[in-house]
């Protein structure tokens, strides 16, 4: 069983999740990774600085040869969600819509 895991898993729940796994569904081998190594296995490449933007955060960190470098972590509380907001806010204040044939501000349609 291969799990793709944040670097930031506490290991507690690791030991949870392999005792679950070994014991309860008895698989015969567990393969931990961390997302962001795995995330550069279908480049075919070792080392990279991966980006990745979720809902609630961003986080940056180099990998070099396969091993992320954990100094180099940095996280922002900016995710897709700022992201969504930001460009409705934009679409809202700017976007335009035929009522009729009549173009309206989209604020006023949706409104």
């Amino acid at each position: 069983v291969v799990v793709c895991e944040s670097l930031l898993c506490p290991q507690p729940f690791r030991d949870s999740l392999a005792d679950v796994l070994f014991n309860h569904f008895q698989i015969a081998s567990l393969l931990l990774m961390p997302t962001q190594v795995f995330s550069l296995l279908p480049l075919g490449v070792e080392t990279g600085l991966v980006v990745d933007c979720g809902a609630s955060e961003t986080s940056v960190i180099g990998v070099y040869r396969g091993q992320p470098v954990l100094r180099s972590l940095t996280t922002t509380p900016t995710g897709g969600q700022s992201l969504h907001r930001a460009l409705e806010a934009r679409v809202l204040e700017y976007g335009r819509a035929w009522v009729g044939s009549k173009l309206q501000a989209l604020s006023a349609v949706m409104g």
